[in-house]
């Protein structure tokens, strides 16, 4: 049983990573309004191109990574 705290961002709680992934896109998905949805996606990719730009792609990262 999950206790969430709603006055809490999902990062401040104790969840498993995997945990705050599915309720993001559930949040997402089905929850936000579209202009929310909107920004939400907005930020995913720019966060993806950051972490996945020709620039960082071979750089070494910590150990564990590829």
């Amino acid at each position: 049983m999950v206790n969430l705290d709603l006055e809490l961002s999902l990062k401040e709680q104790n969840l498993l990573k995997e945990t705050r992934i599915i309720l993001s896109l559930l949040y997402r998905s089905y929850l936000c309004n579209a202009e929310q949805r909107k920004k939400l996606k907005i930020e995913d990719n720019k966060e993806l191109n950051e972490k996945y730009s020709y620039k960082n792609l071979f750089k070494k990262g910590k150990k564990g990574e590829f």
